[in-house]
């Protein structure tokens, strides 16, 4: 809240932010910083006053630097500047050499999104038409997020990704997510 009240002079903190994140995954050996990149993330929620070229700079390293089970992604991308946020992860994808991991998690949640997934919701006759659609396109990014989104659900059915929930506990099986 504090970064949405300082207005316009909050562009040094942003910039900061945003080095922060460039810099941590270059550091041998170190993993992603989502706790920088979930402040800057909400910071942007709340609608702080940045130039568009910025706002997309700090898109991207968020996008690069979030792991794919964090909800930041989504949620950033159900607020004022969804549309923003995926063409940027969409171009940073398409000509990325680094970070694809963690760029593709977040296309995969840009399009489940879009799609109106859930883990709730799981694999429906629909959903999966929807996906197949999308592999099917004629555009290589809307192809890779249709690819990507059908793995992240595939990956969470399979139990590897799914949290621990009472359900999965008592029975010990995969087919709670069935239910």
């Amino acid at each position: 809240m504090a970064a949405v009240l300082a207005g316009r002079r909050v562009q040094p903190l942003i910039v900061d932010m945003v080095r922060r994140l460039r810099e941590r995954p270059a550091k041998l050996g170190l993993r992603p910083d989502n706790r920088i990149s979930s402040l800057l993330a909400q910071c942007i929620i709340d609608e702080i006053q940045v130039p568009p070229d910025l706002l997309r700079d700090a898109f991207e390293w968020i996008a690069r630097s979030t792991r794919e089970e964090t909800s930041v992604i989504r949620r950033l991308y159900v607020a004022r500047y969804g549309q923003i946020l995926a063409d940027t992860v969409s171009a940073a994808y398409m000509s990325s050499e680094t970070n694809v991991g963690n760029l593709g998690g977040a296309l995969a949640n840009i399009a489940l999104t879009r799609l109106g997934w859930s883990q709730d919701t799981g694999l429906t006759q629909e959903l999966a038409e929807r996906l197949s659609s999308l592999m099917k396109s004629r555009e290589a990014v809307e192809k890779a997020s249709g690819a990507l989104a059908a793995m992240h659900i595939a990956y969470l059915s399979s139990g590897s990704g799914a949290p621990q929930t009472s359900c999965r506990r008592e029975h010990h099986s995969q087919d709670c997510w069935a239910r």
